[in-house]
Parts: C-alpha cells; structure tokens; sequence
C-alpha cells in the first residue's frame, strides 16, 4: 500500500462521481485523455487495469443514486408501471451485453475519432431534446413502448462519446415526459446497468479473467467514499439544473472538446 494508490483512488473516484452522472460521457473523455497523453508521455494508459478499484468506484456511485432516490425508490415499489418500464428499458442492454457487438462497440471503437464525433452526437441529442421538449407526460404514464425506446437510447452510450445520462434523458423529453420524469426513469435505469456492469467485473475478478486483483484494501474503501460523495453531490446538481431546464449547457461544451478533437485527429 502506498500513497500514489491512495492517489489513483481519489483521483478515479473523483472522475468517476463526476462522470457517472453528467452527460459529457466518461468513455469518450477517457478515449481522448488516453491519446493525449500518450502522444505526450508515450504511456498507455489503461482505466480499467485495477478492476477490485474499479468495482469499488462503481459500487459508491450506485450507493449515491439509492441514497439521492431514497425515498422515490421506496414510492415506485407500488407503482407496477414504473417498475415494468424499469425492468423493459434494461432488456436492450441486457440483450446486448453478452454479445460481440458490445464489445464492438465499446472497445473496437475506442479511438478519439470516433469519441469526438460521437460527441457531437451527444451534443445533438441534447439540442433536439431541448427543442422538443413538450413535458406533457409524467412518470407514472410510462408506457412498454416508450420505456423500450428510452431502453435503446441508452444502448447508444456504449459507443465511446455518447453519453448515458445524455442520451435517455434526452429520449425521455423527445417521448414528451417532464424534465423530472425524464431525468428520474433515466437515473432509475442507471441502478441496473451499474449494477450490472459491477457484476459483470466482479465476475471476472473472481474468474480470474482480469488483472489488478490485488488492490489495497485501504484505497479501495477512499475510493468509494469519494465516488460516493462526488457522486451524490454531482447528481444533486444535475437534477437541479435540470429543473430549471439547463441541460442544454452540456451540449456547448460536448459540441467544443468533439470539434476540437475531430480537428485534431484530422491535423495528425
């Protein structure tokens, strides 16, 4: 155990309850980053090594959204609509997740190319949210249909760029729901797919499939701490820029760092 794990802890738990929630798209940044400093230091850099922190990271943001959605998530057990909507926008993820074309997706594609014009997707769909945004539907009229679309919305930040929160909230206002029904069934979506993808790296961790397993068990508690705190605290914030209808600020900035990677990567 040494300071520079108790570092990498802070410093990934930070990235991770900032990203996690904010529709910027952690992969995409992490593509970009990656590059950059790789062309500077000829490192590669590789986030997902630790797995055990990696667990860890995603295991204190799951913890904010419960804790942030306490008493909502104890409300939507006796709304049977919500809960089949939950349960149908995660059957795309699930469908695909086993499959090549995740993996496709969401390493084959990883290039900072792909991560600069997928931002401007991102940016896009913040935009055309903002314009058809009717808010004429609360959660409680959640339909299959439209709790199915959001579901394929959300399959569209496995590509490195796109961001999740990005994109199902903005299907959720594009489907005619209020800024805090959408926003709420996007985070309430969130709760499976990070739990799962937690799942799926412990899995692998046990297997004995992944690298990093033996991560000090001092940084990893640090880790979760700050993912979760970072993590509560930047949900807390998104949903109140949300309310006021700000979303569309994450698009200027998406729409900038795309163009100039794009620019980039063309120069190069």
């Amino acid at each position: 155990m040494t300071v520079g794990d108790y570092a990498e802890a802070i410093i990934l738990g930070i990235v991770q309850g900032i990203a996690e929630f904010l529709p910027i798209s952690s992969s995409g940044h992490l593509v970009i980053i990656g590059e950059i400093i790789r062309n500077l230091t000829g490192r590669e850099i590789d986030p997902e090594a630790n797995v055990q922190l990696i667990v860890a990271l995603h295991a204190g943001t799951l913890l904010s959204i419960l804790v942030v959605y306490r008493n909502r998530l104890l409300a939507i057990l006796r709304e049977r609509w919500v809960l089949i909507g939950i349960v149908v926008a995660t059957l795309p993820l699930v469908i695909i997740a086993p499959t090549p074309i995740k993996d496709f997706l969401e390493e084959g594609m990883a290039t900072p190319m792909v991560a600069g014009c997928c931002l401007l997707l991102t940016a896009f769909l913040l935009l055309v949210s903002r314009s058809m945004e009717r808010g004429e539907r609360s959660l409680e009229q959640m339909t299959p249909l439209h709790a199915w679309l959001i579901g394929l919305f959300q399959l569209l930040a496995i590509l490195p760029g796109v961001s999740r929160s990005g994109s199902t909230i903005s299907g959720g206002l594009i489907l005619g729901y209020t800024r805090e029904a959408a926003a709420n069934f996007s985070f309430f979506i969130a709760i499976p797919a990070i739990l799962g993808a937690t799942v799926l790296k412990a899995a692998d961790m046990l297997g004995g499939d992944a690298t990093g397993a033996n991560f000090p068990i001092g940084p990893l508690v640090v880790g979760t701490a700050v993912s979760f705190i970072v993590g509560w605290l930047t949900l807390s914030w998104l949903l109140s820029i949300i309310a006021r209808g700000r979303l569309h600020w994450f698009a200027i900035y998406c729409a900038i760092v795309g163009i100039a990677t794009i620019v980039w990567q063309l120069l190069v």
